[in-house]
C-alpha cells in the first residue's frame, strides 16, 4: 500500500434527514445559481449583498463582528434595539467600532448575535438560524423551471393552499391532470430571485408545462407528496424583453 494514498483526502457528501421543509433555505439550480426560499413572508432577515441597500448585517461571535450576506430565520423578537432620528454613526468607516462600543455598554458583547444596522437603528437578535443549502431530488429541469421533491412543511406554518387545475408564470402555463378533477394544492412561497411554488399532490398527478415557444413537457408527480417549483428568467428571455 502506498503511503501517498493514506494521506489522500476525499470530498464526501453528508446526507441530512429533514422532518420538515425549513422556514428558510437555499437551493442551487442546474446552472449553479443559488436561490433563497422563504416559506412565509415573516420572521426572516435577508442580508443580500446589494449596492445601495439601506442596511448591513453582522454576526457577533466571540466578541468579534463579521459582515454577512446570508438569509436568516429569526423566530423571536429582537433582544435589543437602539434608534436615533438624527443618525447613529456619522462616518461609516467606524460602523463596527460604534456597534462594538454600543454592545459593550449594554453588556451584550459576550452574546452570539445577529445584528442589523442602518443610519438610524441598531437591532440585535439572539435567536437566529442561517439558511442552509440543500440538495433535494430533482424531478425536472429546464432553462427556466425546475421541480424538486421536498419534505412536507411544518404544520405550524399554517400555509394556505389553493386548489388549482392550472396557473401561469409569465408566459409559461402550468396545468395539472389527475383522477379527482384536474386539481393540485398550490401555495406561493417567496424566492430570491425568481418565483417559487409549493405543490401538494393528493393523488398521482400529471403536470404539463407549456413554454412560450409552444414547446411542452409532461411530468408524473407521485401521490401525497410535496414538490417545489422554481422559476428563473433565462438569458434569452432577458434579451428579448
Amino acid at each position: 500500500m502506498s503511503f501517498e494514498n493514506l494521506n489522500k483526502k476525499y470530498q464526501v457528501k453528508i446526507i441530512k434527514e429533514l422532518k420538515h421543509l425549513p422556514h428558510v433555505f437555499k437551493i442551487r439550480n442546474r446552472y449553479g445559481k443559488i436561490i433563497k426560499v422563504i416559506t412565509v413572508n415573516k420572521d426572516f432577515i435577508n442580508c443580500e449583498k446589494n449596492i445601495g441597500k439601506s442596511f448591513n448585517c453582522f454576526e457577533l461571535k466571540n466578541g468579534k463582528l463579521k459582515e454577512t450576506y446570508d438569509l436568516y430565520s429569526v423566530p423571536q423578537n429582537s433582544i435589543f434595539s437602539i434608534h436615533s432620528e438624527k443618525g447613529l454613526i456619522k462616518d461609516k468607516r467606524y460602523i463596527k467600532d460604534a456597534i462594538i462600543s454600543t454592545l459593550t455598554n449594554y453588556e451584550l458583547l459576550d452574546e452570539n448575535l445577529l445584528i442589523t444596522y442602518n443610519d438610524q437603528e441598531i437591532i440585535a437578535y439572539n435567536k437566529f438560524y442561517k439558511a442552509q443549502l440543500y440538495q433535494f431530488l430533482v424531478i425536472y429541469g429546464s432553462e427556466t423551471i425546475e421541480i424538486f421533491e421536498v419534505p412536507s412543511p411544518n404544520p405550524k406554518l399554517n400555509l394556505q393552499y389553493e386548489r388549482l387545475d392550472e396557473f401561469k408564470i409569465h408566459d409559461h402555463m402550468i396545468k395539472f391532470s389527475n383522477s379527482i378533477g384536474n386539481k393540485a394544492e398550490v401555495t406561493v412561497l417567496y424566492s430570491i430571485p425568481g418565483f417559487a411554488y409549493l405543490i401538494y399532490t393528493i393523488t398521482q398527478t400529471d403536470i404539463t408545462i407549456k413554454f412560450p415557444d409552444d414547446r411542452w413537457t409532461k411530468i408524473i408527480l407521485d401521490p401525497d407528496k410535496y414538490y417545489l417549483l422554481t422559476y428563473l428568467k433565462n438569458i434569452e428571455e432577458k434579451i428579448q424583453k
